[in-house]
């Protein structure tokens, strides 16, 4: 998985699982500054997230964290969060 950024834009490049269907489309990504209390909400209003939040990009002084679910009508959608690592 590999992250670029143009401006206010970030293309994420990635290889599907193992076993992973291919899907139409693109995955719509919501940048929220607290990633784990916005699923929180989410699941207490009937979202399904097969995972939890979880880090997928590591640097120096930052985690990028996912959450990815489905939309009402069946569309890939997901939670995106930068969160500052400790003393960095």
């Amino acid at each position: 998985m590999a992250f670029f950024t143009c401006g206010m834009v970030r293309v994420l490049v990635g290889v599907l699982r193992a076993g992973q269907p291919a899907q139409r489309g693109s995955v719509i990504y919501f940048n929220v500054a607290d990633i784990v209390s916005v699923a929180v909400s989410l699941k207490s209003h009937g979202v399904a997230f097969p995972t939890e939040p979880h880090a997928v990009q590591r640097t120096a002084t930052s985690e990028l964290w996912l959450a990815e679910f489905k939309g009402p009508d069946g569309n890939q959608l997901a939670l995106i969060s930068e969160v500052p690592v400790a003393g960095a």
